[in-house]
């Protein structure tokens, strides 16, 4: 799905809201189905990624395909802020740090690999978001998170450890993992400048 730079805007700008209205009131931001662009009503996988100064202040994401682009974003947008298992929550200061980088993401392929070799070609640097599922864990790693890594080993590995199985279980114990690819649109505050 390509948004326009206008829809780009509007999800941006739901975005801070959501945690600035958390954070004042402590209620979900809505809003009306005739004030949003009718592509953002449409369903959708969504994740936020909040960056201070390069570095990762948050990031979640909503993987819920019953909900609206726009609710997923803020959805996505309250829990990279406030409920990142990894991070501690955004103060009023924090927020006024942070930039904004949303991902719209593309469904979710099987990824049919018969070893780590295969795996390792199967996916491409900064392009390539993986899912990992082994029994009850799982961990989702954004394409935009390419940048914190020096190679595909150690995207894998931290993907790993973000499902809470040891850093090189994907060499390991392959079969007992399944990985699934997708792409995504990522836009991020720098665009509101221009503006």
């Amino acid at each position: 799905m390509s948004l326009s730079q206008s829809e780009r805007v509007f999800l941006l700008r739901a975005s801070r809201r959501s945690m600035e209205n958390i954070l004042r009131t402590g209620d979900v931001l809505k809003y009306a189905s005739e004030v949003v662009p009718k592509k953002l009503l449409q369903n959708g996988y969504t994740y936020v990624t909040l960056f201070n100064h390069d570095r990762v202040a948050g990031s979640m994401g909503d993987l819920d395909d019953n909900r609206s682009i726009l609710d997923s974003v803020i959805h996505s947008s309250i829990l990279a802020a406030f409920n990142d298992p990894v991070l501690p929550p955004l103060t009023p200061l924090d927020l006024n740090r942070i930039k904004i980088t949303i991902s719209i993401l593309t469904k979710f392929v099987p990824l049919e690999v018969s070893s780590s070799a295969d795996l390792l070609k199967k996916i491409s640097v900064g392009k390539t978001g993986l899912l990992v599922k082994s029994g009850k864990k799982s961990a989702i790693l954004m394409p935009i998170l390419w940048k914190e890594f020096n190679s595909k080993e150690d995207f894998l590995s931290r993907l790993c450890a973000n499902a809470l199985l040891p850093l090189n279980y994907w060499k390991t114990n392959l079969s007992d993992l399944k990985f699934y690819s997708f792409e995504s649109e990522d836009f991020s505050e720098s665009i509101l400048k221009s503006k």
